[in-house]
């Protein structure tokens, strides 16, 4: 099998279609409405047409954070 190393994040990743299956975009989703609004962008009600079932996703300008300095609490966020 082997593995696939990507320079972006500098990690090693299964060379399988498994993981190709896992890769997520806004094409994954259908957008049903906003829920909320913050200081760096939206949160969205999405359908996953993959899963089947609804989530929220929230989408940030990289801009906005970024002028805020606020990369940091952005990353712990996610974390």
């Amino acid at each position: 099998m082997g593995q696939k190393y990507t320079k972006k994040t500098g990690k090693h990743y299964p060379n399988d279609k498994k993981y190709d299956e896992l890769k997520i975009s806004k094409a994954n989703f259908e957008y049903i409405s906003i829920i909320g609004r913050g200081g760096f962008g939206k949160v969205w009600k999405v359908y996953s047409r993959q899963k089947k079932t609804q989530y929220a996703l929230k989408e940030m300008s990289k801009m906005k954070i970024i002028d805020k300095k606020s990369e940091k609490s952005i990353k712990y966020e996610r974390d």
